[in-house]
């Protein structure tokens, strides 16, 4: 990270950047300098002062033009308005810190949809797997550091994603969400707490007659409307495949998980409340 925040600075030095326009330094940022530590980002989690650095970096560069470091400008625009999308009135400049996570999330949904990988096949010996879609948490005290902030951002992706069912064999039946926006424990409390099979998948659940619900007593005149209104939405998923239930990018998009997706959705969902929190700072 050190390396990359010289290269940084020496890349912006070269330039001849006082004959460059607002626009041309505001491109220059987008197409080279957000990309030098995309690499590393994939990767590793960037700790607070080398993204601070490269914040001051990138902020310098697009308000001064130059690299003299006796010759201040003072800075025009917040910088947390140049992250914000050209829609809103922003540069789009990226927001490293959700850049980074973002980059780290792509190896979450790796570990859950690719089966023959040398890399899954170590994670899952050394920690174990906590369910089908993901290791046990790594809390070993020394080595597991890059793992370890990885699963953390488990949360952040379960929240943005749902499952494609496909032979149902991956997928937990009521804990995970693959049936509408929510998981079916959540949106029907009263028929989980009378389930017999809590903890079994959407295959365990399906046969050749349709759904196999068990519960453990009758249910109730007035458990009767929330029944049909749960055997509805299964209704909508009643034909399985053969092919394995895969993690898709958006509960209301349905589509592919690709790192701008990622990128979009925690943009979407974290990066307004980030910048308001910023500016009551600053206010």
């Amino acid at each position: 990270m050190e390396q990359c925040t010289g290269e940084k600075r020496e890349e912006a030095c070269q330039w001849k950047s006082q004959y460059l326009s607002l626009g041309g330094r505001a491109t220059l940022i987008n197409s080279v300098l957000d990309a030098l530590p995309t690499y590393m980002m994939s990767v590793y989690p960037m700790p607070a002062s080398v993204r601070d650095r490269l914040d001051v970096i990138r902020r310098n560069f697009l308000s001064q033009g130059n690299c003299d470091p006796n010759k201040h400008k003072f800075h025009l625009v917040k910088w947390n308005e140049v992250l914000v999308s050209k829609k809103e009135g922003g540069l789009r400049a990226r927001n490293l810190k959700i850049q980074n996570h973002s980059l780290l999330m792509k190896w979450l949904w790796r570990f859950a949809s690719q089966e023959q990988s040398l890399w899954k096949d170590t994670i899952k010996a050394r920690y174990g797997m906590e369910t089908r879609w993901i290791s046990n948490i790594a809390t070993q005290p020394y080595g597991t550091g890059v793992w370890r902030t990885i699963r953390n951002l488990l949360p952040k992706l379960i929240n943005k994603c749902t499952i494609k069912i496909g032979d149902g064999g991956k997928t937990l039946f009521w804990e995970e969400v693959w049936a509408g926006q929510a998981s079916l424990k959540a949106s029907f409390p009263d028929l989980f707490s009378l389930s017999l099979q809590k903890v079994a998948t959407v295959k365990e659940m399906r046969d050749a007659q349709g759904w196999n619900l068990k519960f453990r007593r009758p249910l109730n005149d007035w458990e009767v409307n929330r029944m049909v209104e749960f055997l509805n939405i299964l209704e909508q998923y009643k034909e399985l495949n053969n092919r394995e239930d895969i993690v898709m990018g958006s509960r209301y998009t349905g589509e592919i998980l690709s790192w701008n997706s990622l990128q979009k959705l925690t943009e979407d969902t974290h990066s307004i409340k980030l910048l308001a929190m910023e500016n009551d700072l600053e206010s």
